[in-house]
């Protein structure tokens, strides 16, 4: 991984263009869903970076952040789900040598998000953190992919105290609002 970042140059490619202009222009208070098309979760993380650096490839070096920042989640997902060191060591392993985060954190895609927010979602599921309603609303907003994990927490998210917002869904552009 560490050769990747040092060897490999950001280059927005395809969809980067479009989530990289939709954070240039949120930075300066416009919203123009018209002009840029996709999901712009990660684009309204990546303002921040835009606002610090200037830079024209914030998205990516907010994706090659939300990646960095996956390594150590990896690790305490496996250690905490299966109990043992061990399982952490091979997760992180396994997450290392998968090559799908390397080739599409440095074009300004979102799988870097996503995949920071899958994992903040299961670690926060294991542990129930109260603040795990609010990774599944950002994880859903970067890409509703995340709701992929919705079989495997059901039982926990059934059983959220009354009044309080378990989970966002985007359809048709509309916010629907789930609670128990």
């Amino acid at each position: 991984m560490a050769a990747y970042f040092l060897i490999g140059q950001p280059e927005l490619t395809d969809d980067g263009f479009h989530y990289q202009g939709f954070t240039e222009s949120l930075a300066k208070g416009i919203v123009d869903f018209k002009s840029y098309y996709g999901f712009m979760g990660l684009s309204i993380l990546s303002v921040p970076f835009f606002w610090i650096t200037g830079s024209h490839l914030s998205i990516a070096y907010t994706s090659m952040l939300l990646v960095l920042m996956s390594v150590p989640l990896m690790y305490l997902v496996a250690r905490d789900m299966f109990d043992s060191r061990r399982a952490g060591i091979y997760g992180l392993i396994i997450f290392l040598l998968t090559p799908y985060p390397y080739t599409t954190l440095m074009r300004g895609f979102q799988e870097g998000a996503l995949l920071f927010f899958i994992l903040l979602i299961i670690y926060g599921s294991i542990h129930k953190k109260a603040w795990v309603s609010l990774a599944w609303a950002f994880g859903g907003i970067v890409k509703p992919f995340v709701l992929t994990l919705m079989p495997l927490f059901a039982e926990y998210l059934w059983h959220q105290k009354r009044g309080q917002v378990v989970l966002f869904v985007w359809i048709n552009h509309g916010v629907y609002l789930f609670g128990s």
